[in-house]
């Protein structure tokens, strides 16, 4: 009887997070995606991210004013590490110091503004 209940108890966790799965999956929900590494600036809207699995590039949500400006914001990082919504080609970065100290990269006064 105790192991029935525990059964019906399982059965329906899976079913609620199979439900969650797939609702989210046909609403289009994207998806939120970090990636941290080493970072390599192409261009000022886009990063080399080297981690752990390959390289990745990364799009800048707010694109530096030019990739002088965006090497200058990296020139101090040890680590960068990003959050994509739904795909690389719109991803939100943080720059990381050996001291901790962090800063959004890409172009501050459109930060600013969409805030």
């Amino acid at each position: 009887m105790r192991s029935l209940k525990f059964l019906t108890v399982i059965l329906t966790g899976l079913s609620t997070m199979l439900i969650s799965v797939s609702l989210g999956n046909a609403l289009g929900i994207q998806q939120l995606t970090e990636v941290s590494g080493r970072a390599e600036v192409v261009d000022k809207r886009q990063l080399n991210i080297y981690h752990q699995h390959g390289i990745i590039r990364v799009g800048l949500m707010w694109p530096a004013e030019n990739h002088y400006s965006l090497r200058r914001q990296l020139a101090t990082a040890v680590k960068v590490k990003c959050l994509m919504f739904g795909s690389e080609a719109s991803a939100s970065c943080v720059a990381i110091d050996k001291f901790g100290s962090r800063w959004m990269l890409g172009n501050a006064n459109q930060m600013a503004f969409t805030k």
